[in-house]
């Protein structure tokens, strides 16, 4: 009896021990060494992972409320950087990537529920900046891009271009600070050109010409400022810019 009531102790005590080291903060109120988490109501983990002076360390993994992983991030140069790599609930791979002082840096992959990558973008300090690509579903392994833009700080700003399944060009233009501007090209899947549209700063202006498959011309439309020109106003208007093109 007695043997046993010293083994109670001895277990009671070791495992008031491993207790003791998990979600502790120091005398400070930060907190040190491995914690763990649960969801509110729920006896199942959010996250574990450890901590040194308060700042994350090392591997943390985090969970959905069925256990699956959620997430698993690497935390390196003292908490600011991490690499993150995050799951849909079926287990397959749902985006990868870096994170700065907890913002999105560098190259973003971002995956369907399937795992297949859906596309891929640039960041810097948590904004878009740089090329964002979009693909098709996998043909034999081969992906091909649906779009590629470029963006500023957040906005869409450069050159972008629309694809056909077929890979040939679908549609062309340029962004400047988040508007269309000057001419955009449209394109028939079989490479002839299908409209040309022209933008400023978004708002429709000058000539769109729409053409048939063959690549003949099959109509027009004349904008300015946004306004579509009809009757007199669209004869002076056609008058005016033929004028000045035989000026020049």
């Amino acid at each position: 009896m007695k043997y046993l009531f010293s083994l109670f102790i001895f277990i009671v005590g070791f495992t008031s021990v491993g207790l003791g080291q998990v979600n502790q903060k120091d005398s400070q109120g930060r907190k040190q060494g491995v914690w763990k988490k649960a969801h509110p109501n729920n006896a199942v983990f959010k996250y574990e992972g450890q901590f040194k002076d308060d700042k994350p360390y090392g591997r943390f993994t985090y969970y959905y409320e069925s256990g699956k992983v959620k997430a698993i991030m690497d935390y390196t140069n003292n908490g600011k950087t991490s690499y993150a790599q995050m799951y849909h609930e079926t287990g397959y791979l749902m985006a990868r990537g870096k994170y700065i002082n907890q913002q999105k840096d560098s190259t973003w992959v971002q995956y369907d529920d399937r795992g297949v990558i859906s596309y891929q973008e640039d960041y810097k300090n948590g904004k878009l900046n740089g090329q964002r690509v979009i693909f098709y579903e996998p043909q034999a392994g081969q992906y091909r891009v649906m779009e590629y833009s470029y963006w500023e700080n957040g906005i869409q700003h450069g050159e972008y271009k629309k694809f056909h399944p077929n890979t040939k060009v679908k549609e062309e233009g340029k962004y400047v600070d988040g508007n269309k501007h000057g001419e955009v090209k449209h394109y028939h899947p079989n490479g002839k050109i299908a409209m040309i549209q022209r933008y400023k700063y978004a708002v429709k202006h000058g000539y769109h010409i729409v053409y048939n498959e063959s690549g003949q011309q099959v109509g027009f439309k004349l904008y300015w400022e946004g306004v579509e020109l009809k009757g007199k106003a669209l004869e002076e208007k056609i008058a005016e810019l033929k004028a000045a093109r035989e000026g020049n």
